[in-house]
Parts: structure tokens; C-alpha cells; sequence
């Protein structure tokens, strides 16, 4: 019977390093056991896995627990087959929240944010403590932004910043691309309402969010260094900007896929532009153009008509300093 200690030592062998030493990308996967799946323990805050009291009182409870397992185990590898799992818990046991999160995270990887949202917010009224764990609450945090909800899921972000140490620096430095994404695009909103956040203080915490990404990456990816490029530009860090983009030329980088983690679907065109800019700066015109007829925050759009203006007169970034953005 596949179990969440099968589940564990598949993340484990699959992880580089000694075997005595499980990375904390195993160890934040095995914390996704669903609270219904796990019986209190002796030591306050810790769980382990159901009683044979609780399995024999409750028989739907072992085969719901191991499709979960299975599920969870299958998410970044086939997430359709994860989904296909998650409901057959949820048909093994109904009503219950470790079904809902499984289904809001696969649904997410499946590109179908708004199905994800409504199955983690059904966990959450289930269980508010299922969407408390690692993934689960990035999966939300992702969700709500995706759907618009901006504030919220930039709020989300910022809870979970302190509580990465779990993950991989893989699946952290993720985890801040998106939480300054988020935060960028929340001030930019907040900044069009009255009493709303300042812009320029939004920029300074994507800065530092994306700043610490591309520290803790292990290798600087496209994303990351496309991301901090577009960040550091709409604050004013011109050569940091530069920097970015720098290093983005010299190991050929690209950004994978905007659309899985963007907040503003304009930004998808700026960070075409930006990607474009050394290599094909015709292209990167056209995008840049592209960006100013789609985007509605004007102190952005301020800065892509700078790197506009750049290109134009033939050099590669802005010729001059953009107007800080904020009170």
C-alpha cells in the first residue's frame, strides 16, 4: 500500500546528495500530508501518520490518504494524473480539505487558475490550517493573483517570504520572482487609490524580493534575470537593470514561461522587450511598442518609453534616469 513514508523516501532518492541527509525540498513535500491524514503526536506541533484505532474506525481513511500520497507525489511530473487522484480521494472520502488543496494545485499547474482558486478556498473553508503548508499556500497566493485579486495574494506572498526556509533554492528563488512580481504590480494598483500604498514602496520590497532571488539561486536563470531587469528599471536601478540584463546576453538567457508567473499580463510584453533588447533590438522595439498600448499604469510605462527612446537612438538602456515613481 503506498503510504506518505513511500511518498517521502521518493522525494529523497530523487534529490541530489548523501541519502543520510534528505534535502529540504523532501522535507517541505512530506509536510503536505493532509491534517485528516496524520494523528497528534506527543510533542505539540508535530503529526504522524493515522493510528490503527484511527484506520479501523474510519475505513474510507487509508485509501483516501494513499491516493492523496499518490497525488501529491505526481504533481510536478503529470499534473493531469494528480488532478485524476485528487478526485478519486475526494469520491474515496468526501468533504474533506487534503482532497480540495491536491485539486487547487493541479488544477493551477493545468493552466486553471480560476478552478484552482475555488478548490483552495473550499479547503480553507473545510480546514483554514490546509492551505498553511509550503506549497499549498504558494499555489493560493498564485491563485489569487492570477484571478486578479492582487492585494490578497501579495499579502499571501509576504506571509510566506519568512516561512520558505523548507524549500529548495530552486522552488524559493520561484517563490520570490513571483512575490515581487506580485508586490510591484499591488503598489501600482494600491498607488491609483486613495490612502493606497505608495508605488515607490512597493518597488523597494520587489527589488529586495527579486535582489534575494538571484542570490539564492544556484544558477541565474531567464526568468529570474529577466524579472530583475524589469524591477530594478521601474525603480530607478538603472544599473542594476543593466547588470541583469548583462549576464541574461552573455549566458544566451530567456525567460521560460512569463505567463506562469506573471502578475500584470502587460508585463508579458515588457519582459519580451527587455529579453529582445541586445539581440534583435527591431523586435524588441516592436514589443516595447506593444507594452505602451496595452499597459495602464503610467509611471511604468514612463520607463518602457525611456528604453523605447533608447533604442531608437541606438544605445541599450535609458539615456536618462526615470522620475521616481510615489509620493
Amino acid at each position: 500500500m503506498f503510504s506518505w513514508v513511500v511518498a517521502l523516501s521518493l522525494f529523497a532518492s530523487a534529490a541530489p546528495g548523501p541519502l543520510a541527509q534528505p534535502s529540504l525540498e523532501a522535507l517541505a513535500a512530506a509536510s503536505g500530508r493532509p491534517r485528516e491524514c496524520s494523528a497528534p503526536s506527543a510533542k505539540k506541533g508535530r503529526s504522524k501518520k493515522p493510528t490503527v484505532w484511527q484506520r479501523a474506525r474510519l475505513p474510507e481513511l487509508a485509501p483516501y490518504c494513499d491516493l492523496l500520497a499518490k497525488s501529491h507525489v505526481m504533481m510536478e511530473q503529470d499534473p493531469k494524473v494528480a488532478l485524476e487522484l485528487a478526485d478519486k480521494a475526494d469520491a474515496a472520502w468526501p468533504g474533506h480539505a487534503g482532497a480540495q488543496v491536491a485539486r487547487g494545485r493541479a488544477q493551477l499547474a493545468l493552466g486553471k487558475p480560476k478552478e484552482a482558486l475555488a478548490a483552495l478556498e473550499q479547503a480553507s473553508a473545510i480546514d483554514k490550517l490546509s492551505v498553511d503548508e509550503p506549497k499549498a499556500m504558494r499555489a493560493h497566493a498564485r491563485a489569487l493573483v492570477l484571478n486578479g485579486r492582487l492585494k490578497e495574494g501579495a499579502e499571501l506572498y509576504r506571509t510566506m517570504v519568512p516561512r520558505a526556509s523548507l524549500l529548495s533554492d530552486k522552488q524559493r528563488a520561484l517563490l520570490l520572482l513571483e512575490a515581487s512580481l506580485a508586490s510591484m504590480s499591488d503598489a501600482a494598483r494600491a498607488g491609483t487609490e486613495p490612502g493606497g500604498r505608495p508605488l515607490a514602496d512597493g518597488l523597494v520590497e520587489a527589488s529586495a524580493f527579486i535582489g534575494e532571488a538571484r542570490a539564492i539561486a544556484s544558477e541565474s536563470t531567464g526568468d529570474v534575470l529577466m524579472v530583475a531587469a524589469l524591477v530594478h528599471d521601474r525603480a530607478g536601478e538603472l544599473e542594476k537593470a543593466a547588470v541583469a540584463l548583462a549576464e541574461a546576453a552573455r549566458v544566451g538567457a530567456r525567460p521560460s514561461n512569463p505567463a506562469s508567473y506573471i502578475a500584470d499580463p502587460a508585463d508579458l510584453k515588457a519582459i519580451e522587450a527587455l529579453s529582445l533588447e541586445r539581440s534583435d533590438p527591431a523586435a524588441a522595439h516592436t514589443a516595447w511598442t506593444k507594452y505602451l498600448e496595452t499597459t495602464k499604469v503610467e509611471p511604468f510605462a514612463a520607463s518602457a518609453r525611456a528604453r523605447l527612446a533608447a533604442l531608437k537612438g541606438g544605445g541599450g538602456k535609458p539615456s536618462k534616469k526615470p522620475k521616481k515613481s510615489g509620493p
